[in-house]
Formats: structure tokens, C-alpha cells, sequence
């Protein structure tokens, strides 16, 4: 993003240029003092499932970890079997689980144009062997092609590119392909959403066309930040049309997001948010420095990362920081010893903690919670009750994703147990229970009590309780109203020993209220 954070100016270009050179040399540690782990396995593949990864085995899997520097910058300076067993050394704390790898595309074009002899020794001296160590230590990979400027001048450079690269690793199922680093443009420009589908569609179908099945990762205009769009217009996937295996992509610098929300995390939601509801999202590129004035990355940890971090982890997002340099990318994650740059000033300690936090933790290792029966639920609600018809309802949980609030004691009509609707989750994109086979009533409670919607059709979404559907549920229309109460029942069987509830926005954030699960005969 302007200038691409690793050449701040032409200073720091030359200094680029000579350690490209090899002029500089690693400093404070040996390439072989690292404590590596012993080599690992590939690891399983994944696939697009709505709004996640997930394995061969069903499970969900959040990818974290590392945004590497240049495959060729890597070989020639510190090589990269240091990096990987660096960032994967359990030692020194470090649980990367995905390192991304920037292609430049001056090491692959000449005079501009595509190189079949530069092409093929980046690939076979720098990036294939990196590729591949990283697989064997258990790793997955995304390949990036890193433009940051406007697409329209770089559409033919592109389809070469991914024409080349799709077939390299299509029988890869750990290495993802990410199209276009940063689109330069906005809308001020012409670069509206319908653009950038019509620019970069061609280059899905030259992946698909080689027979490369990887998840393939889009960005958008305004470098990533202009994402909303794709929730409700999303790319075609021509090899799995029925169940596209793309996933989006967001950067998220301090600076970044400024159309809609005064606060971060308001931002973080119109842009992000509402798009993760509907499909897996990997925020490839955040970090922060706080000597930097003046530009993008401009933060610290008390008024950029922390409030990230939760962002993230609201909505199990993938990620990758940036970046596993120590000098001259920016913001490195590394001093000159590449020891991690200390927080709060810097992200290097915040990445590996985060990363450490997170070493055994996927939303595929976390069991539904058994349950006993009726299962009686207050969303959004931190503590149970008795209503006065003596049914008992729980706090919150089972659910997957969103945000609560309470609305205190308003009025409810349609109801003699306002209580239940005066809590709601929204944004939220299912729950999950642990029950036996067999069959269930389910009841969801409805009632439209946020004074932002006030009329039909500012809120519609789709809820799907096992296999039974309801479409385009519009609260208020179907309740008349504000403030009214609304039950929605369906019948279903449960064969997997797990009653999944699931929510897709169509307008606006899903919410509920409440819920209930009944067995019957």
C-alpha cells in the first residue's frame, strides 16, 4: 500500500537494493543457533465450507501466523529454513500455523512483461524449495502476487502470472492462492466493486482452467479495504459453482477504514464484518510502529492492536501479520538479533503471544456443549432465570460469532415473558448443541428492538435449523413492528449427535433473541 510498506522512500529503496545484494548480512544470531523443530507432516488440506476452512475430517480450521518478505530477499540474505524454524520454534514461543510469501513482480517481469526464464528461476531456486520445506514442517502457504497499484494497467502481467503459478502447486492442498496483493483503486476512480470483478474474474478462471483446485483468496479496491461488496456480490468459483471455494481477504492498518463508523471496531464491522458472515475472510497484512509518523502503520498495541485482536477473534478470522523481516520492511516484526519487537510500541511480541494464545486453539476443538432438556436459551444474556410461567432459561451459549446488548426493561408486545427479548446476539452466524438422535422442536425468538431498523426490508436474513429452512425472515415485516415478538418453530431430525443452527445475512446482521429445543417422538 503506497509505496508498499518496505520502501519507505529512496533511501530505504537502496537499502533494499543492497541486500538484495547480499551486502548485508544477518546479524546477533547464527542461521544455525535455531532450536528446530523436528520436521512435521503436510498438513491436511482444506476447503471452503460457508464461512470457513475446514479438513477432510469436517473440522474447522483458523489459520495464524506470518507474512514472510520475498522468496528471493529470503534465500539471499538469511535463507529460508532459518525464518521457518524461527517463526515455528515452540523454544522461543512461536506457533506459526500459515506463512504467506510475497512475489514481487520485478523478480519475475522484464521491461514489464512476463519472463518465462526470470519466471523459472524464481520458482525452481527460491520459491519452490521454500514451498515445500514449509509444507514438510507442517505449514500451509499462501502465494501472493504482490502489485499494489491499480489492476486495470496490470491485467495482462496477472493472467501470465497465475497461468504459470496455478498449475505449479494445484496438488497442494496446504497452499493457497492470493491474486492481487492490493488494488490502488476506489470508486472516485472508477474502480467500483462491479470493476474489480470484471478485471479479476479472468485470473480465477486461468487458475481453474489449469486444473488447480486451492482456495483462492480476493482482495479489493482501496487496498482490501473496500469489502462489503462481496458479501452480497461475490466472485464465481467456475470449478465448484455450487459451493465456490474462495475466500476474501482484508488488510488492517491503524489508518485503513474510513467509510462508514466512527470507531475502529464500527469500521471493522461494516467493512469486514458483515462479509465474514457469509464467507471465510484472512486478514493477510496488519501491524503497527509507532516511530512511523506519518504513515499507514502508524499505532501502537492500546489504539490499534488490541482492539484488532478482538475483532479478530469475535469472528475467528484467519491472518497473517506483517512482517518477518528485521530490516528494511516495515513494520518488521524483528530487532537486528531478530529477537520480536516489544510491544506496546511495536507488534513483534504481540504476533508471537497472540500466536502462542492460539497454539491449540480451533473452533473445531471446541465440543457443542452436552445438554440436558428443554434446552432454554437467552441470547446475548449472561445469566439465567425463571420466567413467571415457571420455565427455566439459561445464559448464553452454544453460539459460534457475534456481539450482544441489552436493551434493559423495554416494553415487548405479543409476549407475557418480555424478558427474553430485551437481550439479542447479532452478527451471529449459528449455534451448536450436543444432543442425542433423534427428533426436536426448535423455537427462535424474534423481536426487532434496534431503532436503526424501521421499516420492511432493512433487516432480512436466512436462518437454517439441521435441514429445515426459513428464507428471507424480515422481523419487522413479519412481526408489524418494532418491539413485537416473534417465534419461529421447525421440526427436525438430529442423525449426527449435533443440532447445528445456522444464520446468513442477506441485509443487515442476523440476530436472535432467544431459542428453545424440545425433544419429541
Amino acid at each position: 500500500m503506497k509505496g508498499k510498506r518496505h520502501l519507505a522512500s529512496v533511501k530505504r529503496n537502496h537499502f533494499f537494493l543492497n541486500i538484495l545484494l547480499g551486502i548485508i548480512v544477518v546479524g546477533g544470531i547464527g542461521l544455525t543457533e535455531i532450536n528446530r523443530k523436528a520436521i512435521a507432516a503436510p498438513p491436511p488440506s482444506i476447503k471452503v465450507v460457508g464461512n470457513r476452512f475446514q479438513d477432510s475430517q469436517g473440522k474447522t480450521v483458523v489459520l495464524r501466523g506470518v507474512s514472510l518478505t520475498d522468496a528471493e530477499h529470503i534465500s539471499k540474505n538469511f535463507g529460508y529454513k532459518f525464518i521457518i524454524d524461527l517463526l515455528t520454534d515452540p523454544s522461543k514461543n512461536w506457533y506459526t500455523k500459515i506463512v504467506r510469501v510475497p512475489i514481487h513482480p520485478h523478480t519475475w517481469l522484464e521491461n514489464d512483461a512476463f519472463s518465462q526464464t526470470k519466471a523459472d528461476r524464481h520458482f525452481n531456486q527460491y520459491l519452490k524449495p521454500l514451498v515445500d520445506y514449509a509444507t514438510a514442517k507442517g505449514l500451509y502457504v499462501i502465494i501472493d502476487w504482490h502489485y499494489v497499484q491499480d489492476p486495470r494497467s496490470k491485467q495482462s502481467q496477472t493472467l501470465a502470472f497465475w497461468k504459470y503459478m496455478a498449475p505449479k502447486f494445484s496438488s497442494y492442498g496446504n497452499v493457497l492462492y492470493e491474486i492481487f496483493n492490493e488494488n490502488s483503486s476506489n470508486a472516485s476512480s472508477g474502480m467500483t466493486w462491479s470493476t474489480w470483478k470484471n478485471l479479476a474474474q479472468p485470473w480465477i478462471n486461468t487458475i481453474r482452467a489449469a486444473g488447480a483446485p486451492n482456495i483462492i483468496l480476493i482482495c479489493g479496491p482501496q487496498y482490501c479495504q473496500h469489502m462489503r461488496e462481496a458479501a452480497d456480490a461475490p466472485f464465481y468459483d467456475p470449478m465448484f459453482p455450487a459451493s465456490p471455494n474462495l475466500a476474501y481477504v482484508a488488510h488492517i492498518y491503524p489508518s485503513f477504514y474510513g467509510r462508514q463508523g466512527s470507531s475502529p471496531r464500527q469500521k471493522y464491522e461494516y467493512e469486514i464484518g458483515y462479509l465474514a458472515q457469509r464467507y471465510p475472510v484472512v486478514v493477510t497484512e496488519w501491524g503497527w510502529d509507532e516511530d512511523m509518523s506519518g504513515t499507514e502503520v502508524f499505532g501502537n498495541q492500546n489504539n490499534y492492536g488490541n482492539e484488532l485482536k478482538k475483532f479478530i477473534d469475535d469472528y475467528g478470522l484467519s491472518w497473517t501479520s506483517w512482517v518477518a523481516s528485521n530490516n528494511p520492511w516495515y513494520p518488521q516484526l524483528f530487532d537486528r538479533n531478530w529477537n520480536p519487537r516489544q510491544g506496546p510500541r511495536y507488534h513483534g511480541s504481540f504476533t508471537r503471544d497472540w500466536l502462542y494464545e492460539k497454539r491449540n486453539s480451533n473452533p473445531s476443538q471446541i465440543q457443542p456443549s452436552p445438554s440436558s432438556f428443554p434446552i432454554r436459551i437467552t441470547a446475548g444474556s449472561n445469566a439465567g432465570f425463571t420466567a413467571s410461567d415457571g420455565s427455566q432459561w439459561g445464559s448464553d451459549r452454544g453460539f459460534l460469532n457475534g456481539l450482544t446488548v441489552e436493551r434493559g426493561n423495554i416494553p415487548i408486545a405479543n409476549t407475557s415473558n418480555a424478558k427474553i427479548y430485551q437481550t439479542e446476539r447479532y452478527g451471529v452466524t449459528g449455534y451448536t448443541f450436543a444432543v442425542p438422535n433423534g427428533n426436536y422442536l426448535v423455537k427462535l425468538h424474534f423481536a426487532e428492538t434496534y431503532n436503526g431498523i424501521s421499516a420492511k426490508g432493512q433487516r432480512v436474513f436466512d436462518v437454517a435449523v439441521e435441514d429445515a429452512k426459513l428464507t428471507n425472515l424480515d422481523i419487522y415485516s413479519e412481526a408489524n413492528g418494532r418491539n413485537i415478538a416473534l417465534v419461529k418453530t421447525v421440526n427436525v431430525t438430529v442423525k449426527d449427535g449435533q443440532l447445528d443452527i445456522k444464520f446468513t445475512p442477506r441485509t443487515q446482521l442476523p440476530m436472535i433473541n432467544a431459542l428453545e429445543v424440545i425433544p419429541t417422538k
